[in-house]
């Protein structure tokens, strides 16, 4: 959402990262803002949610170390 925000209020690119485990899917949603982004918006009727296909994966042990011994 805060990427969506960003775009509509005139950002060239917004570039995040989020982490979180939840098996071996990983979800990526576009949101898209059809209101001003400076006033108080309702998800429901403010914004488009356009989902797209799981990507299905698997578990990586050294990848998970890896990433654990970055984050401290």
């Amino acid at each position: 959402m805060a990427e969506a925000l960003l775009l509509k209020a005139g950002a060239q690119s917004v570039t995040c990262v989020a982490l979180g485990k939840f098996g071996g899917l990983l979800r990526d949603y576009k949101i898209e803002i059809k209101s001003d982004p400076f006033k108080p918006l309702s998800f429901a009727k403010d914004a488009i949610l356009h989902e797209k296909p799981f990507l299905v994966g698997q578990e990586n042990d050294s990848a998970q170390k890896s990433l654990k011994g970055l984050l401290g």
